[in-house]
């Protein structure tokens, strides 16, 4: 979270489209996991999405700050 925080106080233009991309790959691992119905496949997709939120919450965060 710390290093999401500090990559959108410094280029937010850069965070928003990190978390494009860090969201595309959570729906992807989402689709993947539902397919596999692997453990793994599951996990991975839980841990894509807690990026993909934590991205998120990091620029909402220091927008708030602003």
């Amino acid at each position: 979270m710390k290093t999401y925080r500090r990559l959108a106080a410094m280029d937010p233009p850069a965070m928003r489209s990190l978390i494009v991309e860090l969201m595309r790959l959570s729906d992807e691992s989402s689709a993947s996991a539902m397919e596999q119905g692997s453990p793994e496949a599951a996990a991975r997709a839980g841990r894509d999405a807690r990026r993909a939120a934590a991205a998120q919450a990091a620029l909402a965060a220091v927008e708030a700050e602003v």
